[in-house]
């Protein structure tokens, strides 16, 4: 059973960089870890934009 004392002392940064590395392979450039998440971003960015446009569709 794990506990929350248990969870290693690793960065957000650092567990999103490993699970990239899995993807990516070993040896890929950090810029890349940078694209997709600034990538991600803006798609979050825009499904958010485009639900509210759903939802406001018929106020403008």
């Amino acid at each position: 059973m794990y506990f929350l004392t248990d969870i290693p002392d690793k960065t957000v940064w650092d567990m999103y960089y490993e699970f990239l590395t899995i993807i990516f392979g070993v040896d890929f450039p950090p810029v890349i870890a940078y694209i997709c998440f600034v990538s991600f971003l803006l798609f979050i960015f825009g499904i958010l934009i485009w639900i509210f446009r759903v939802i406001f569709r018929g106020f403008y």
